[in-house]
């Protein structure tokens, strides 16, 4: 018998070296070997040895080309990701540009025709009609040109918005339908009032101050800046101005600046005035005569309070300091070819851009600017805040000087440019500028402001100013002024520096008179770190840091796989041979076959870790089996919910709880425990063995009250009082939110909403108007809605809130409605107006006195006009209408029994839930109801979402306006189902809600189940209408996966079904939903180059976290090397080596 089995490789298995290689297979006999003879070393397989090195060379290459790509990217993030000051083109700023001052507001008179191309950068240029661009298409940097627009009723053409090739900032855009808003602002501004109205001292007396706005990362900065003022020996008085979405008061560095250094805290209540606009908010509404504003980063250098008695002051009025940026070399764009000149509506002037971390103001001299500056700044609820969408200027930077000089109020600007602190590398002669170093009016250094690397309050923070690079500055040179920016060097992300040619001098921090003022900040800032944890002054929710998180995890992860792959790989393989090839034929098999090696492969002979891995596999396998069941079950356990059977026992119960009628103090409030009770009663028979402690978590089926007691009168009260249906099933609480639970109603009694820019309204401002709200994915349905109602005749204006992190306001949709359908765009600045919480807040703060609020996804079946002018709405002032759920048949636990009454204070109301698709509300009829309705809807902690209480905003409405006997009227007649309908199994599939109008007939279709996409596959899913009859109970159900809905509502007892082609609403659903696809084709996907996408992904991250990928790609290819090899060589071999049963298709080696 051979030992040896030769033959050669198949062509299409060959590589270049090893064309005439042979391949030798040892055969291994069958027979059991005698008593001591010694098998030779397993050696491995020629075959696999083969495989293995072009897998290699595979991995080799990814390897290599990853590694690539990772320092290509990084060398692009170190030199060329960061932004350069843009240098302009002298010869254009002589251009007169060929614009048409616009002298009154358009109205409904205007009219786009497009969007003018000329050549050469210039718009006094050749026309070049072969580049013109339609109203509603982006215009971008590098095209000149400029908007022609029409006056309808005059028909006199109108040039405007005329830029060069740099005059929009390079990431900005805009489009000619914009043009309206655009040169409405500049006159909306002129005769702009701020409300409330500017507040001043009358007294002779005047007050001076320093007020300040914070926020949670910046406290430990802010502590230090205070401390050192007090080092200082000042002794002014100063305001914080706080978000309390931002900022806790039981803050311990809060509560030390209050007790100790003469801080006061001032609300902002605006919910316009957030990140840079916190600025002039607090600067309006100081309660200082003469104020003095300083960044929460900008460390005094000395008491600053002589320049309220300087001579600039006193002649002026105001005070402001430049930046390092000028007209010629700009960072922000600001230059004489920006259209920023055109939108406000004046002329440029060539000088320093200013610098914001400190502003002197006399607060009664600047009436008309601070006015001004409000409107700047908050924007105006119909043209919106152009001069951020645009970026036509960098948050509040320049805002004071530009309405000052617009307004001609006087002020005095500091002639000496900023100085610069920082690193300073001996031997290469670098200066890295971290801080900005400014002078006072007689050139003395009093601010170093660190605004680009702030103080953390981390105690391995260390000095960044060791050297000061300044100016060397005269009257005459000021012009020669420029300041550079590179990335990545000396440790920091950022280094300003005065370049060679522009005259300045470098000097060590412990030479000038600041030597001191950075270290000492520090210490302090570094003490108040203590205060309350250095981790809890970290923003963890940044996506940076949640990148790094997640990617730390995925290398652990793909660690794990890796090893446990190659342990696995070579344990077998030690003991195993396989071979590719039919010894016979000499064919690549269709699977491969494992060859059993006497001794090593017997049943009884196996190695401890081959039989430790034969164990373990199916263990890992049943377990996998058993999570992904449970994950099945889990999700269609959520998404399909059962309504709650009540116990009526219980309903007649009257639960005694203890009403306590004062807000709690930390001085006051105790909680003793948790006091269970028997037969799901809490007026039961007592349970003390199933007492829990005051943080242990009370559940479902849970019954019983939390005990309190006020420390100070000694007062036992009895709270929270629970049956066992409560709260829902997956809701637990503790007796700790006892106090937020008994204080909710108390202070929603007393909550004012604050007013709001949006209740000055214009003298013309439409009276009724609809306002909806909307998010990315909603969008083609809202088109769709606005669309059908100007299809119905509809001409009410349309009010469109939107959030910019989700939602670009450029869309064309967006611009389209804007242009053409009476819309107009409300962008949502509070922090806590997300989700449903977005439809309270547009409500609120929308300009019109009458709002119907429309879901994005709610078609109306008629135009909704006369509903303002029905009897119902005139004589309550709020309609509303019913949802499909009631006490006896709820979905959201809003029953007797719900802890919800507890916490409003409130006695139970037996009706039919409200639906909030569609809203009817007068608000000046309404205010306290309204005032309620924000306080339920905006106050943190949300108890009612953290207990489930309620869905969203949905009954807010009827509880905010029975909680305060605001008469409302609500729609009686209950909402019929619109969906599918099988004949033949009589089966109803209800996927819509259709509501009624106080006469009974059809008014919204509301799709609130499957969404309008946009997509041009859609098909209409309310082919029939399923109506309550009214006779006998009210009863919807629901259930999952049926004639191809997720979920499927349906009336179970007393109701008809009727065809949709029966109705007048046939073509309804089948408008809209092409409507949407309309608007849909207008936004088409973007193209995404992988580059681009690894170059943005790039620019995000660390280099740090550019490591960790790469580390986790390399790892991540290993990993599925090493599986790819073992799917390869062991599949299928688990019957024949486990079981002992032959496969069909193995071949035994002879």
């Amino acid at each position: 018998m051979p030992s040896h089995v030769q033959f050669n490789l198949p062509q299409w298995q060959r590589e270049e070296d090893d064309a005439a290689e042979l391949i030798h297979i040892p055969l291994v006999s069958s027979r059991p070997s005698p008593v001591g003879f010694k098998f030779p070393p397993i050696e491995p397989h020629p075959m696999i040895a083969h495989r293995w090195r072009k897998i290699q060379k595979l991995v080799k290459g990814f390897v290599l080309f990853v590694l690539s790509v990772a320092i290509v990217v990084m060398l692009y993030v170190r030199y060329a990701g960061h932004p350069t000051a843009v240098v302009m083109d002298p010869a254009l700023d002589d251009i007169v540009l060929p614009i048409d001052r616009v002298t009154a507001l358009w109205k409904d008179d205007f009219q786009c025709l497009g969007w003018r191309a000329v050549a050469g950068c210039d718009p006094t240029g050749k026309r070049q009609p072969s580049e013109d661009r339609a109203c509603d298409e982006p215009i971008t940097r590098d095209m000149a040109g400029y908007c022609e627009v029409r006056n309808r009723t005059s028909g006199e053409i109108h040039r405007v918005m005329a830029t060069t090739c740099r005059g929009l900032h390079q990431e900005s855009a805009f489009t000619c339908n914009m043009a309206k808003n655009f040169t409405d602002f500049s006159i909306l501004a002129a005769s702009y009032q701020h409300t409330p109205p500017l507040q001043v001292s009358s007294s002779p007396k005047i007050s001076r101050g320093i007020a300040m706005s914070i926020y949670q990362e910046a406290l430990p900065s802010v502590f230090a800046i205070v401390r050192t003022l007090r080092l200082h020996k000042c002794k002014l008085p100063i305001e914080l101005f706080y978000r309390p979405s931002e900022v806790s008061l039981s803050n311990p560095i809060v509560t030390e600046l209050i007790s100790h250094y003469n801080c006061r805290l001032r609300e902002i209540r605006d919910p316009l005035a957030v990140r840079f606009k916190t600025k002039p908010y607090a600067i309006y509404h100081s309660q200082f005569d003469h104020v003095l504003f300083l960044d929460s980063d900008n460390i005094p250098a000395k008491d600053p309070t002589y320049l309220f008695s300087s001579p600039e002051f006193i002649d002026h009025g105001a005070i402001f300091w430049p930046d390092f940026w000028q007209a010629p070399y700009s960072l922000f764009n600001v230059n004489k070819q920006s259209l920023l000149w055109q939108l406000v509506d004046m002329p440029f002037w060539n000088t320093f851009e200013q610098e914001s971390g400190q502003l002197l103001i006399d607060r009664r001299r600047s009436h008309d600017a601070l006015h001004k500056l409000m409107f700047y700044s908050v924007g105006d609820i119909v043209v919106g805040d152009l001069l951020e969408q645009m970026r036509l200027v960098w948050g509040d930077k320049d805002l004071f000087r530009l309405a000052w000089q617009n307004t001609s109020t006087p002020y005095y600007f500091v002639q000496q440019p900023p100085g610069l602190g920082g690193l300073y590398d001996e031997s290469s002669r670098f200066f890295c500028g971290v801080a900005m170093i400014q002078y006072d009016p007689q050139g003395e250094i009093l601010f170093v402001h660190r605004n680009t690397v702030k103080m953390t309050g981390s105690p391995s923070q260390t000095q960044l100013i060791t050297h000061l690079q300044q100016f060397t500055y005269n009257d005459d040179n000021t012009h020669m002024y420029e300041v550079s920016l590179k990335g990545n060097r000396m440790g920091q992300k950022s280094c300003y520096f005065l370049p060679d040619g522009v005259p300045n001098s470098v000097e060590g921090l412990e030479k000038t008179s600041i030597s001191k003022v950075e270290e000492t900040a520090l210490q302090y800032a570094i003490e108040a770190g203590k205060l309350i944890g250095f981790e809890d002054t970290k923003y963890w929710g940044s996506t940076l840091e949640l990148l790094e998180l997640v990617a730390l995890y995925a290398f652990g992860v793909f660690a794990l796989c890796f090893i446990l792959n190659f342990a696995f790989f070579r344990f077998y393989y030690v003991e195993k041979k396989l071979y590719w090839f039919d010894r016979y034929s000499g064919k690549k098999r269709k699977y491969s076959t494992p060859i059993l090696h006497l001794g090593l492969m017997g049943s009884r002979r196996r190695s401890r870790s081959m039989r430790m891995g034969l164990s373990i596999k199916p263990l890992y396998g049943l377990l996998g089996l058993v999570l992904l069941l449970s994950v099945v079950f889990g999700l269609r356990d959520k998404s399909i919910a059962d309504e709650v059977v009540m116990n009526p026992k219980l309903n007649t119960l009257s639960v005694r709880v203890d009403r306590v009628r004062d807000v709690w103090t930390d001085e006051s409030f105790q909680c003793i425990a948790w006091r269970a009770t028997n037969d799901c009663n809490p007026n039961g028979p007592r349970l003390p063995a199933k007492d829990k402690s005051c943080d242990a978590l009370i559940g479902h089926k849970m019954a019983g009250y939390c005990e309190i007691r006020n420390r100070t009168s000694g007062e036992i009260f009895h709270v929270m009082a629970t049956t066992c249906k409560s709260v829902d099933d997956d809701v637990t609480f503790s007796c700790n939110m006892a106090r937020d639970f008994t204080d909710f109603s108390i202070l929603a009694a007393q909550y004012k909403r604050p007013p709001h820019i949006a209740f000055d309204l214009p003298v013309n401002a439409p009276k009724n108007g609809i306002v909806m709200s909307i998010y990315d994915k909603v969008l083609p349905s809202a088109y769709a809605v606005v669309r059908t109602l100007r299809l119905l005749g509809c001409k009410l204006a349309v009010e469109i809130w939107y959030r910019r992190e989700q939602i670009n306001p450029m869309n064309p949709m967006i611009q389209e409605l804007v242009a053409h359908h009476n819309c107009y765009l409300r962008e949502i600045f509070e922090p806590s107006a997300t989700h449903f919480h977005t439809k309270p807040y547009a409500i609120y703060y929308s300009a019109f006195e009458n709002v119907l609020f429309l879901d994005s996804d709610n078609i109306p079946a008629k135009d909704p006009t006369y509903l303002f002018e029905s009897k119902e709405f005139q004589s309550t002032g709020a309609i509303f209408w019913p949802d499909f759920w009631h006490p006896n048949n709820t979905l959201f636990n809003v029953h007797q029994q719900s802890l919800l009454w507890q916490i409003l204070d409130m006695p139970f109301v037996d009706m039919f839930e409200q639906e909030s698709g569609q809203i009817l509300i007068n608000k000046t009829k309404s205010q306290a109801a309204l005032n309620k309705l924000m306080y339920y809807s905006g106050h943190v902690p949300r108890l009612l979402d953290q207990l489930e209480l309620v869905w969203g905003d949905k009954d807010l409405y009827r509880l905010a306006w029975q909680n305060t006997s605001t008469p409302y009227y609500m729609e009686s007649r209950p909402p019929s189902l619109g969906g599918l309908y099988d004949p033949t199994s009589q089966y109803f599939c209800g996927v819509a809600m259709l509501q009624y109008d106080m006469h009974g007939e059809l008014l919204f279709f509301h799709r609130n189940t499957v969404k309008l996409t946009g997509s041009p596959h859609q098909t209409p899913v309310i082919t029939h209408v399923q109506t309550f009859t009214g006779a006998g109970s009210h009863r919807v159900d629901i259930q999952g996966n049926r004639m191809g809905q997720s979920s499927c509502f349906f009336l179970t007892e007393s109701s008809f079904v009727t065809p949709i082609q029966d109705t007048k609403h046939a073509t309804l659903e089948e408008t809209a939903i092409q409507f949407s696809i309309q608007g849909s084709a207008m936004a088409p996907r973007p193209k995404y180059s992988i580059w681009s996408s690894v170059i943005f992904f790039a620019h995000k991250m660390h280099v740090t976290s550019l490591v960790i990928v790469g580390l986790v790609i390399v790892l991540g290819v290993f990993c599925f090397a090493n599986i790819a090899m073992v799917r390869l060589t062991t599949r299928r071999f688990w019957i024949q080596h486990v079981a002992g049963v032959k496969r069909k298709n193995s071949i035994p080696v002879v």
